[in-house]
């Protein structure tokens, strides 16, 4: 298992670890640090709930980054516009003799 996470994070995965309640800080070696789900093996429907749930709050959080950057860059192509409408109306066209 410490391959795959070592791998995923050097590929900026997404890591959802699943931890068995009771389970210590020190006994999560690669896992230290990361957010993790409570997953209660021997009550998988409780466990699989609290996944939903968990699951559920990080898709909204990452349609909500996604929202932000979109909103960023429509902002960035509205100045974007405005500055070239800005800069050919500045052009000045010399008259012919």
């Amino acid at each position: 298992m410490h391959q795959e996470i070592g791998y995923a994070r050097s590929a900026k995965k997404l890591i959802i670890p699943l931890v068995e309640p009771g389970v210590s800080a020190s006994q999560l070696a690669m896992l230290q640090g990361l957010e993790y789900i409570p997953f209660d093996f021997q009550d998988p429907l409780q466990g699989r709930a609290r996944l939903n749930q968990e699951l559920k709050k990080l898709l909204d959080q990452q349609i909500a980054k996604a929202r932000q950057r979109e909103a960023m860059l429509i902002g960035l192509a509205v100045i974007a516009l405005l500055v070239i409408a800005a800069d050919s109306n500045s052009v000045s066209v010399a008259p012919q003799a």
